[in-house]
């Protein structure tokens, strides 16, 4: 029996819309399909696969994107009509950035049709910060479950107290 990835089932069906997307759309920017904001320099783990791992070559800086500057790169990709999806990822966990359901409402006023998302490693998730982040526009959220399976029906839980319907991809 073949094993399919539905992540990456979930990636490649947003890669064929994007295509379908390019061949209406012949902007600057329309084959851009992914523009990744950090949007913190802080996170709360040590992950092995991250550079943060070692704080001589990648120290938890608080460091953070000031709402102007996330205006300005939506306008932009407003202005250069990029159908890009926007993803709050990187090296630093996103929910400890105190404004960061202002940057993504802001985002989502200026490009409502783009994708929005954003990985945690769901630390610092409720439901009501679920709830939230969704209210001012986030279309995906992905947790990841970096201490085990044994975490879901914790996060399955808290969508449900949300009312955010879980897609299991």
């Amino acid at each position: 029996k073949k094993y399919i990835d539905p992540f990456l089932e979930h990636r490649r069906a947003q890669e064929r819309a994007h295509q379908r997307r390019l061949a209406e759309d012949r902007s600057p920017l329309a084959s851009l399909i992914t523009v990744e904001l950090n949007v913190t320099e802080l996170c709360n783990r040590k992950c092995v696969f991250c550079p943060r791992v070692d704080p001589a070559v990648y120290p938890n800086r608080n460091l953070n994107m000031e709402l102007a500057v996330a205006e300005k790169v939506a306008d932009d990709l407003a202005r250069l009509r990029a159908g890009s999806r926007i993803s709050f990822s990187g090296f630093g966990e996103a929910l400890l950035h105190k404004g960061f359901p202002v940057i993504v409402r802001a985002i989502r006023k200026r490009l409502p049709e783009n994708v929005i998302e954003t990985n945690t490693n769901g630390d610092r998730l409720s439901a009501a910060k679920i709830r939230e982040l969704f209210d001012a526009g986030l279309t995906y959220l992905y947790v990841n479950l970096y201490d085990g399976p044994e975490q879901r029906p914790h996060f399955e839980a808290m969508f449900a107290e949300a009312g955010i319907d879980l897609v299991d991809i």
